[in-house]
């Protein structure tokens, strides 16, 4: 099965347009700064009176992790992660004060404007059940949860046309819990064990300089299928979106691991 999936029309394109494909730049333009909002609401005093701001302070004191976090940390942390794996793919990569250059560049050219972040804080409902005995038992744990949301533009500039997409992205991170029902020997009362490893800060920062890496692997994986998909066989549609790995040079379905095209 492996083999014959690796011998289909999209794998065999796939070869081709690293084969083939021209010189590529890629411009990016970084977010100014990082939104970063609570959604706890768990404010102890009546906010009835209060102007949205004033909530809205409120809430960042009282974060667990949001007020803690670092705009120049997590930007420089993201870009500086994008543009070390678009170089290792082949991109030329240029950011704002080089546009002149990058304008003048030859073979394909891309403008890649991180649009917005946004880093939400919540609580996330952990939940784990067993059967024992016949009867299932079941637990839910309140967990502290981030989730980081991208919205980037990406349009691919030349003389015949201007090419514009906006892509999303989010990671949610949350405490991780290991746990189990245990079942008195003596009693049979069942209850339930767990340890919390709780989710920092800097877990958040580091995060960021992952996903750098990840978005740019996304945009390659976005060009590469586009090749695909106008070069397939006539009346031909396009089953697999492939992914490349840069780490083991091979190409594979991507699943769920791609930007979402809002439009």
């Amino acid at each position: 099965m492996i083999l014959l999936v690796s011998c289909s029309p999209e794998w065999k394109l796939a070869r081709e347009y690293f084969a083939t494909k021209p010189s590529t730049s890629v411009m990016i333009l970084p977010a100014e700064f990082v939104f970063k909002t609570s959604h706890k609401e768990d404010i102890p005093e009546d906010t009835s009176g209060w102007q949205n701001w004033q909530a809205d302070t409120a809430l960042m004191n009282r974060s667990t992790f949001i007020q803690y976090l670092s705009d120049s940390i997590i930007l420089e942390s993201y870009i500086n992660s994008m543009i070390n794996e678009f170089s290792g793919l082949g991109f030329h990569v240029y950011l704002e004060d080089h546009a002149d250059e990058f304008l003048f560049t030859g073979g394909r050219a891309y403008i890649l404007n991180i649009a917005q972040i946004e880093v939400e804080e919540y609580y996330w409902d952990y939940y784990d059940s067993e059967e024992l005995g016949g009867m299932v038992y079941s637990k839910t744990l309140t967990q502290e949860a981030v989730g980081i949301h991208f919205w980037l533009e990406f349009t691919q500039l030349n003389p015949r046309k201007e090419g514009r997409r906006l892509f999303y992205d989010l990671l949610e991170l949350q405490d991780e819990v290991d746990g189990y029902f245990t079942e008195s020997l003596f009693t049979g009362e069942v209850t339930y064990k767990y340890f919390i490893s709780e989710l920092e800060p800097s877990d958040i920062h580091s995060a960021f300089g992952v996903l750098g890496r990840i978005h740019a692997g996304y945009v390659m994986d976005f060009i590469m299928n586009q090749y695909i998909g106008e070069h397939l066989p006539p009346g031909r549609v396009q089953r697999y979106y492939l992914h490349f790995n840069r780490a083991e040079e091979k190409f594979e379905p991507a699943s769920r691991d791609r930007f979402e095209v809002l439009e």
